[in-house]
């Protein structure tokens, strides 16, 4: 479980910090340097403030049983971890799971949380799958590790593209025929 107290306490650490190091060790370096080093930090404290978001929704804990659409009860069961990958880092995300004696079971905090079924989040695989047109995946995985300083592992791209893809034609299909331009009267 996520301690929300002590990760608001290592997110306002990690503020004062950094708001010292731009007021004091800072003002000997250059610009690059100081917005290379407040990007980092604002990466470690996005890390933490999910880590206060995800924790304040205590793991998915709805109760000592959830009943589901088709009326089944399903009490809980255990808490299970799960990594939960960002652009800010990794969290380990403890969540309550509940299942009954047939059937799959559930994760509350999946749904609540709108988490994606892979390891890495929404935003993670929107960003690496926007830089796929026209360059490598090694390419990309590298931009993407200098810019966020984790390097996903290749086969997640290559598992990601096509799936993304998949949707291409329903996406074209639902948006119809466009209507031909009228022509202009002078």
């Amino acid at each position: 479980m996520f301690d929300v107290e002590k990760s608001i306490a290592q997110a306002n650490g990690l503020f004062n910090a950094l708001v010292g190091y731009v007021r004091g060790e800072g003002q000997a370096h250059d610009a690059y340097t100081v917005e290379v080093e407040v990007f980092r930090d604002l990466l470690a404290m996005g890390l933490q403030i999910m880590g206060i978001w995800f924790g304040t929704k205590a793991s998915g804990d709805v109760g000592p049983a959830i009943a589901t659409e088709a009326g089944q009860v399903l009490p809980r069961e255990a808490l299970k971890r799960r990594r939960y990958i960002m652009v800010f880092g990794e969290l380990g995300l403890p969540r309550w799971y509940y299942r009954g004696d047939e059937g799959p079971g559930l994760f509350p905090l999946d749904e609540a949380a709108n988490l994606p079924e892979s390891t890495y989040s929404y935003f993670v695989k929107g960003l690496l799958g926007q830089g796929v047109a026209g360059r490598t995946y090694d390419g990309v995985l590298a931009d993407f590790e200098k810019l966020f300083g984790f390097r996903p592992p290749k086969h997640t791209l290559e598992e990601m593209v096509p799936a993304a893809a998949a949707d291409a034609d329903a996406y074209y299909e639902a948006l119809g025929v466009p209507s031909p331009p009228r022509p202009r009267t002078c």
